[in-house]
């Protein structure tokens, strides 16, 4: 057979030819980053295992440049940590202020007074509260998106030291591992529900007061103390995972062609001859391909996709029912109010607020879910993005600077958009279902709005399911595999990197295949594919 012949300089590799014919392209990791835990690494298999028969060596090895590490985003991360420690203590501090009782107090702006049950009544109009509501949202949902990196980031290499990794992106909530304690199926749950908890007592904060002398409203301080221990138990679980992964993580970076080089590092190894293969051809055998000029959607390429925006559309219809069944109730015909009392002033204070809150953490799970699956989501859509930019006038880089991960998501118009999104979603939810001191109840505008909101969230999640990404270049929604298989040059982490035609690889007659060309990646702009060659 006949070896490589490369037309395009800057490529030089060497190939080691496997019993069953298959190439494994041989690189040899920097010293930097040489020392690994080897219980960790698969181990190579021998050269004198190999048989040489009628097989070509090109003995040029390429070294592997050192991954980034990702120190800074690791740092920003403890900062975080550390705010949301410093939050849950505030809450919990505040709870215990708002059950205190004391003598009639006013400032000159308003303030607060006491009503007859010791309770501190605050005067300010229902926008405001409103928007204090949305505010206390964002700050959650920068508080969770913090500890919940952590937590992915500990569950990704926990997944690599089981042998289970496959995609740079996984629904953390929904991978357990076998041998770490932060990310196994109870950790989840736990965290779960504690997430639920804290968007649940967000929209509870305030409760609406009219034993005072002008109307105001009461500072929910069951709602607070929630609020602070769902942020505190998250914020534990991250403290958790860092202390079980504190030597173990490698790289804190999220972008899918670092996450690849420190899996090259750590064992993986690269196929040759798939340089045209994406992720959705990964049970092909190697063997010459034509480019396609449309990728596959996610959906093909992760078949568990399918039954994300199903569910994603069963919410939006299950919300559409619960909305038919609070406004078609014969309350409404008896009353001109929007909203359905549960119970009513029969209940105690304290009891009522727990009983709401345990209601709305309850019809939350829906939501939490389709949220955190709309997230995966974004992240597979955010890999692919990374990866295609190797064909743009700029190409892409494997780390893009100390503050990679934090540019990268802010960059991105799609984790912009589910922030935002997260934050109205748990609002909007909080005008559905609330509590006014006296029962709980459910508006059926709310839930109009509500459902708006979902609806939005399971349009944009089938977007990124089902959308096709035009170009020759082969999908990979960062599978990790296919990534090491598609790269075949690797350089320092400020180079950019283009991805494109290298020249005829190799002239033979073998299967009738002709000129057969290379493909792949080098650190000048490469000319695109030819759509009419085959490439291997």
């Amino acid at each position: 057979m006949a070896g490589w012949r490369l037309d395009w300089p800057l490529t030089r590799r060497r190939q080691q030819w496997t019993r069953s014919g298959t190439a494994h392209r041989h690189t040899e990791p920097s010293t930097s980053n040489a020392k690994h835990d080897s219980a960790h690494k698969e181990p190579l298999e021998p050269m004198s295992s190999l048989k040489e028969t009628n097989m070509n060596w090109i003995h040029e090895v390429q070294t592997l440049p050192a991954y980034d590490k990702g120190l800074m985003t690791r740092n920003t991360c403890i900062g975080g940590l550390i705010f949301s420690w410093l939050v849950s203590i505030a809450c919990v501090t505040l709870a215990h202020w708002t059950f205190q009782s004391g003598q009639l107090f006013r400032t000159q702006n308003g303030g607060y007074t006491h009503n007859g049950q010791g309770e501190r009544v605050f005067f300010l109009s229902t926008v405001r509260q409103e928007l204090v509501k949305l505010a206390v949202n964002i700050c959650i949902s920068l508080c969770t998106d913090c500890l919940g990196y952590i937590h992915s980031a500990s569950t990704r290499w926990a997944l690599w030291r089981e042998g289970r990794l496959l995609y740079n992106s996984n629904a953390r909530l929904l991978v357990s591992t076998r041998r770490y304690s932060s990310s196994r199926w109870s950790t989840n749950l736990v965290s779960a529900f504690l997430l639920m908890i804290c968007y649940a007592s967000s929209g509870q904060l305030f409760l609406s007061s009219t034993s005072a002398e002008k109307k105001g409203f009461v500072l929910n301080g069951i709602a607070i103390s929630a609020l602070g221990i769902g942020i505190l138990g998250q914020a534990m679980i991250s403290t958790l995972c860092l202390w079980d992964s504190r030597k173990l993580i490698p790289t804190w970076s999220s972008n899918p062609l670092n996450t690849a080089l420190t899996c090259l590092h750590h064992g993986m190894r690269s196929v040759d001859g798939r340089c045209m293969l994406s992720v959705h051809q990964t049970d092909w055998a190697s063997m010459p391909e034509k480019p396609l000029p449309t990728q596959a959607s996610a959906r093909r390429a992760m078949p568990s996709i399918r039954h994300i925006t199903r569910f994603l559309w069963a919410f939006v219809a299950l919300v559409i029912v619960w909305g038919i069944a609070v406004g078609s109730n014969p309350y409404f015909r008896k009353t001109s109010s929007t909203t359905l009392p549960l119970y009513g002033e029969s209940i105690p204070v304290l009891e009522l607020n727990l009983c709401a809150l345990l209601i709305t953490t309850s019809l939350q799970i829906f939501l939490t879910l389709s949220l955190h699956l709309t997230e995966l989501l974004v992240n597979l859509s955010r890999d692919e993005h990374i990866w295609r930019l190797a064909t743009s006038k700029k190409g892409t880089q494997r780390s893009f600077g100390p503050v990679g991960s934090l540019k990268t998501a802010i960059s991105s118009w799609q984790t912009v958009l589910l922030f935002a999104l997260k934050s109205l979603a748990y609002w909007l939810f909080g005008l559905a279902v609330n509590s006014d001191g006296q029962s709980v109840y459910m508006n059926w505008v709310g839930i109009l709005l509500l459902l708006a909101g979902v609806g939005v969230v399971a349009a944009f999640g089938s977007f990124l399911a089902w959308s096709q990404r035009s170009g020759s270049q082969p999908a990979t929604f960062g599978h990790l595999q296919t990534l090491v298989n598609l790269m075949d040059d690797w350089f320092e982490e400020e180079v950019n990197v283009w991805w494109g035609d290298k020249g005829v690889a190799k002239n033979t007659t073998v299967g009738g295949h002709g000129i057969v060309r290379h493909a792949g990646t080098s650190n000048v702009c490469l000319p695109g594919v030819k759509m009419d060659s085959l490439y291997q």
